[in-house]
């Protein structure tokens, strides 16, 4: 008995101390986070000193409070206690806005960074670290110069122009935009939206594909052959598709391509089929598994 109580003694003298060096190294580490980020960026000031070279700097204009739209901020993080905190410091490694933030993320170039409070919620802040946009949000997401604040509760959304405007607010998800059009399944606005989310392209459709060089794929569901559409909603499946188009055979639900007299060219052998672009089609055979 005497030495089952030895061995249980012994192994909790050992878990202490692992844990006890955890942490240290938990602190050490956090402790140490400013003066890693500013001999990193010393060393690279140094560099293009030697290199005859400048260190490069942001035009871009701060939107609110104080102009620091030269400054180059970063993220940084600090341990306090067990948690990282995160803020901003310069080139210099000067802390410029202070870490209480739970996530910091990078400047975009129009001078604003998604950042997360304590509580969880995302909003925006300016380079001074005011909050543009108030941290009440589940998610942002960055499209093509606007900033996209989603609400998982209520499914609806805000849009955000580049110094914290209000452009639109929406329900239901979206991807965000493509070529400046964003899809919309909205029962009563579905189709393409604009960046004042007018709708721009009023189509009810389930499939709604994002636009590359001025070209969407779309269909009326999903399981529906896909055609082709440009930014005004006009039908370019029979100009870029060489004179085939996809369609369904009902038996098999399998997708084939026909020309425009109506005659099979390709027969319906594919479980899943794009309408044909620059000569290509992507398919799966329908017994691929």
């Amino acid at each position: 008995m005497s030495r089952i109580r030895r061995y249980l003694a012994l192994a909790l003298l050992v878990l202490f101390a692992v844990f006890g060096f955890s942490a240290c190294g938990r602190i050490i580490e956090g402790a140490g986070t400013r003066d890693v980020m500013s001999e990193e960026v010393e060393n690279n000031k140094i560099e293009n000193e030697e290199k005859g070279e400048s260190t490069p700097t942001e035009t871009v204009s701060g939107p609110a409070g104080e102009d620091r739209s030269g400054d180059i901020l970063q993220p940084y993080a600090r341990c306090e206690g067990y948690n990282l905190m995160y803020g901003y410091a310069d080139s210099e490694g000067n802390i410029v806005i202070e870490p209480v933030f739970r996530y910091a993320e990078p400047f975009f170039q129009c001078g604003l960074a998604p950042v997360t409070a304590s509580d969880d919620r995302k909003g925006l802040i300016d380079k001074t670290g005011k909050y543009v946009v108030y941290p009440e949000w589940d998610y942002i997401n960055y499209s093509e110069g606007t900033f996209i604040c989603y609400k998982f509760e209520g499914n609806y959304f805000h849009v955000y122009d580049g110094t914290g405007a209000l452009l639109f607010e929406h329900y239901d998800y979206t991807e965000g935009f493509s070529e400046g059009l964003m899809p919309s399944y909205n029962e009563f606005k579905r189709g393409y939206l604009d960046k004042n989310g007018d709708l721009a392209i009023p189509l009810y459709y389930t499939k709604l594909g994002k636009f590359v060089n001025g070209i969407a794929e779309v269909a009326p569901s999903w399981t529906e052959p896909s055609y082709y559409i440009d930014k005004y909603g006009n039908d370019l499946t029979d100009t870029v598709s060489s004179g085939l188009r996809m369609y369904r055979d009902e038996s098999t639900k399998l997708f084939g391509f026909m020309n425009d007299k109506g005659e099979t060219v390709i027969p319906a052998a594919f479980s899943y089929a794009t309408p044909f672009l620059n000569g290509y089609s992507i398919v799966k055979p329908a017994e691929a598994k």
